[in-house]
């Protein structure tokens, strides 16, 4: 086993939190069927039939962070951080994440390029465990998730939701047919519109999400300041209109200016376009990081 899948999970948290540092700071199966009229007969279905199919990574979620998007995106431009993994070698051609449940017991997970074989059980109607197998069979190998060789998969809402144990604490990862969520999606800066007056700015605004090259981070405001800062959970991360003009952006003093193009955030040396997505104030930090790259705020 080159990789453990650990490793990899944490990699996905840290190749973005490396990346914001360097630039400066349907379902795999159906359970159709029901019961029939009066006098027809219960249709019994295999509950098996709903976890049959590929998954793959949607949604990904520890210390209060909860990230979606485009996970290969971080990884090929951050790179894996980790000295564990050959940077060269990562492979993301078929996804960074992908989970098989295959009919008679079988399966694999696919990730980075790796493949684990697994076989599976389930535990309930709606539990899967399955069981990883190790590459190498010495007394001194690792287990493929590391403590352990098993990892449960809960069938949620047409999707499985798998929890491991973490060095810091638990990771939850949710696999999708199509590997994105109804509920919880990424931010689309393409479609972000200008905002073109000062009167619906006017307040304080905190911040609720990391937008970065094709993944968005959601969570709480110091848990975000503590993923963009690189451990500082006291870091202000507010967003101030006052009805002068005056804009406090992170603890700086900055100005509003309104044109053509709409408003901006000047901060003497830049001016930051300010956009929004519906309720979500969108702050474009493209111009000063360079990247493809955004804070999103909600009074």
């Amino acid at each position: 086993m080159k990789k453990r899948l650990q490793v990899v999970l944490v990699a996905l948290v840290c190749a973005f939190a490396i990346a914001l540092a360097a630039c400066g700071g349907g379902s795999g199966g159906s359970a159709g069927g029901s019961g029939g009229g009066s006098g027809d007969a219960v249709v019994q279905v295999d509950p098996s039939e709903k976890f049959i199919g590929t998954w793959k990574i949607a949604a990904l979620k520890t210390q209060g962070i909860t990230m979606v998007g485009n996970f290969a995106d971080i990884l090929n431009i951050a790179g894996m951080a980790s000295e564990d993994i050959d940077t060269s070698q990562i492979d993301t051609s078929e996804g960074v994440l992908a989970l098989t449940i295959a009919e008679g017991g079988t399966g694999s997970i696919n990730y980075l390029g790796n493949t684990v074989n697994l076989t599976w059980e389930l535990s309930n109607d709606d539990t899967l465990v399955a069981t990883l197998e190790r590459t190498d069979t010495s007394e001194s190998s690792e287990a493929p998730l590391g403590d352990t060789d098993t990892v449960s998969f809960v069938y949620q809402d047409d999707a499985l939701v798998a929890t491991l144990p973490m060095e810091e604490q638990e990771a939850t990862m949710t696999f999708t047919a199509d590997g994105k969520l109804a509920d919880i999606q990424a931010i689309d800066l393409s479609k972000a519109t200008a905002v073109t007056s000062a009167d619906e700015l006017t307040g304080t605004w905190q911040m609720g999400a990391l937008c970065m090259m094709g993944v968005t981070a959601y969570a709480d405001p110091a848990s975000l300041a503590q993923m963009y800062s690189g451990g500082e959970s006291d870091v202000d991360m507010s967003l101030v209109f006052g009805d002068d003009g005056s804009v406090t952006f992170m603890g700086t003093d900055a100005a509003l200016v309104i044109d053509d193009d709409g408003a901006k955030i000047d901060m003497t040396y830049l001016q930051l376009p300010i956009k929004q997505i519906d309720d979500m104030l969108i702050i474009d930090m493209g111009g000063l990081f360079g990247v493809d790259m955004a804070f999103g705020y909600t009074k």
